[in-house]
């Protein structure tokens, strides 16, 4: 099974450089182009996490994202102690004025910062989960991203996970409100995260299944996504 273990930045890099050799044969040879574009199927979409190309919450992330000949982009709100950075309304807007002028999706939010500063345990990252559902409206979006790494790993910690149901309970009327899905991405199982899902009880909190994580934690990932789809 070695053959599987790619990173998801090798994985997008290698879907990036395939991207922008069809656009680069697009603009030399058309008859020869539209024969390579039937190797990706309609309605298929290719984005990247705005970090993995070097660009975390910068509205330039869009253009280079439609220079490499992808569909769309996976925003970080950013990092900070008080305040995160795109929680101001001045950024959302030139998120909303790059989007228009590279005709590139805003595909989903993340909140990265919660594996420094975890949702588990801190009072900030509680306040700003509920405020990337306000971020969401303002851009058009409808995912965040709630990440379990680092410091906010599940993983042994009954406590931590029992936090998060609390917290999580208590922000899904105002995601669904909004039709906002929060996506747990983290190390645990999807028998674990299958449960957290229930104990909370709505359809605003669902996975954001890496199989990346999933394979290097040793789980059966084709298994899993059955499980979990």
């Amino acid at each position: 099974m070695n053959h599987l273990r790619i990173t998801r930045r090798q994985m997008v890099v290698g879907a990036a450089q395939t991207a922008a050799g069809l656009a680069l044969v697009s603009s030399c040879a058309p008859s020869e182009a539209r024969k390579s574009a039937k190797v990706r199927p309609a309605g298929f979409k290719i984005g990247v996490c705005d970090w993995t190309i070097g660009k975390r919450t910068d509205p330039a992330s869009l253009e280079v994202a439609k220079r490499i000949g992808l569909d769309g982009v996976q925003v970080d709100i950013g990092r900070g102690e008080d305040d995160l950075p795109l929680f101001d309304p001045e950024l959302q807007q030139k998120f909303i004025e790059a989007r228009q002028t590279h005709q590139i999706e805003i595909a989903s939010l993340a909140l990265g910062v919660l594996n420094n500063i975890p949702y588990k345990s801190d009072p900030r990252a509680e306040r700003w989960v509920d405020k990337s559902i306000d971020v969401c409206k303002a851009l058009g979006v409808n995912i965040v991203l709630l990440a379990f790494f680092g410091n906010g790993d599940l993983r042994d910690d009954k406590k931590g996970t029992d936090v998060v149901v609390e917290r999580l309970r208590k922000v899904a009327p105002k995601a669904e409100d909004a039709a906002v899905t929060f996506g747990i991405e983290s190390w645990l199982s999807a028998e674990q995260h299958v449960e957290i899902i229930d104990r909370v009880g709505s359809p605003a909190v669902k996975v954001y299944y890496d199989v990346g994580n999933s394979n290097k934690a040793g789980y059966d990932i084709y298994s899993e996504i059955r499980k979990l789809g």
